[in-house]
C-alpha cells in the first residue's frame, strides 16, 4: 500500500493517528508523516531510512513528544514494509 494510518499513544495528547503516504514511486524512498493533535494542531514530516530504522529527516521544527516516537514510528513502517514483502 501506497498509504496506511497507525495509532500511537501519548501520555500528554491520548491516541493519536500517524498517516503515512509514500513518497514518490517507484525509485524515491521516504514517508510523508502527518498527525493532528486534538488541538486541532497539524505536524507534518518527512521519514527516510538510516542503517535499518526509520528516522525524521528534520527534527528542528517538531515539538519534542514527537521526536519521542521516533523509535514508534520506525516499527510501524518497518511493520507496514514487512507485510508487502520487504518492498519500499
Amino acid at each position: 500500500m501506497k498509504f496506511f494510518t497507525e495509532k500511537l499513544f501519548d501520555t500528554e495528547h491520548g491516541f493519536l493517528e500517524f498517516h503515512f503516504e509514500r513518497v514518490g514511486f517507484p525509485s524515491t524512498v521516504g514517508y510523508k508523516v502527518a498527525v493532528v493533535t486534538g488541538k486541532s494542531d497539524t505536524y507534518n514530516f518527512t521519514m527516510v531510512p538510516n542503517q535499518g530504522r526509520w528516522k525524521i529527516a528534520d527534527t528542528s521544527k517538531l515539538p519534542n513528544w514527537i521526536i519521542v516516537l521516533e523509535e514508534e514510528l520506525s516499527d510501524s513502517l518497518l511493520a507496514h514494509i514487512s507485510k508487502r514483502s520487504g518492498v519500499y
